[in-house]
């Protein structure tokens, strides 16, 4: 009880005393000062000119809400076994100890196994929400980048199979030249919107490309697969083919312009079409050794 401090346990009968007397709870370090003949719990600020350092051989620093059941509003950071810890403690009086797999912790700094996590994992209601900007009105400038190191070798994208296990779904790779991105262990859904830029669509290895229309087994709008090309001119696109839905009956179609191919459009050993509207001629045309050479099929009626 020396310098007016008295020190005890939460369970502890505090002792009737003068007032100015204060008392050290060393199980919740929760203080209370002895005004007008109570015990008032002290909700308080401090401030320091200088680094404030905590040492220890598990050093950390406890947040208690005084108006919380305890555990509730009970945070804690710290470091054990290097490795830094912030998290929601979920025993009573902070029983567990810094980083224990019982508590919450949200981030944690872990450099036995070279990772930092980040996590929301209190019930599977939660999620973890990264904004860029302000909430309602972000800037043109806002963004959320996901960025390794420059010499990491890709960025990996998991989420779980409802199994326990955690599978990759989209994989950027690294290195000089220009990375693949894997997508895989899952259907890319565009819902109606575009892949938009320069492309190509191979199969990997001996698999096949398969392009098909995607439709909900409640949609009753059969599909078409259109292929179309861009005129860079006008920025025009032009369907060329389609492949048309009709039950068991599908057709495919194709442009037929009225307009004879030069050897810039149609390449050597290629053949295509046309239709003279003039006469109802309907022409096919072959590039042979950089000749194009016309046959007249027949009038159409």
């Amino acid at each position: 009880m020396g310098n007016k401090l008295i020190r005890g346990l939460s369970s502890d009968t505090k002792l009737t005393v003068p007032d100015g007397y204060s008392f050290y709870e060393t199980d919740t370090t929760s203080e209370y000062l002895r005004v007008s003949g109570a015990w008032v719990q002290i909700d308080g600020t401090f401030s320091t000119g200088s680094p404030l350092t905590v040492s220890g051989t598990a050093p950390e620093i406890r947040l208690a809400e005084t108006d919380q059941t305890d555990p509730a509003g009970r945070y804690r950071m710290g470091v054990t076994a290097d490795s830094f810890v912030l998290g929601r403690s979920q025993a009573a009086a902070f029983a567990n100890a810094l980083g224990s797999a019982s508590d919450f912790n949200f981030l944690t700094y872990d450099r036995a196994n070279s990772v930092l996590y980040l996590q929301a994992y209190e019930s599977n209601s939660w999620y973890i929400n990264l904004l860029a900007g302000a909430a309602a009105t972000p800037g043109t400038n806002a963004a959320v980048v996901i960025q390794p190191h420059a010499t990491a070798p890709y960025v990996d994208v998991k989420t779980g199979n409802a199994a326990g296990s955690l599978i990759s779904r989209v994989k950027v790779g690294g290195g000089s030249g220009t990375p693949d991105m894997d997508i895989s262990n899952v259907r890319v859904d565009l819902q109606g919107n575009a892949v938009v830029g320069l492309a190509t669509i191979g199969g990997n290895g001996d698999a096949n490309v398969n392009i098909k229309a995607y439709k909900l087994t409640t949609d009753a709008t059969a599909r078409r697969i259109i292929q179309y090309v861009l005129d860079p001119a006008t920025d025009t696109e032009y369907s060329v083919s389609q492949a048309v839905p009709d039950a068991a009956n599908p057709k495919f179609t194709m442009a037929a312009p009225d307009d004879a191919p030069s050897t810039s459009e149609l390449d050597a050993d290629h053949i295509t079409f046309s239709y003279t509207k003039a006469t109802d001629t309907l022409n096919v045309h072959v590039n042979e050794g950089g000749v194009i050479k016309t046959l007249a099929i027949g009038v159409l009626v």
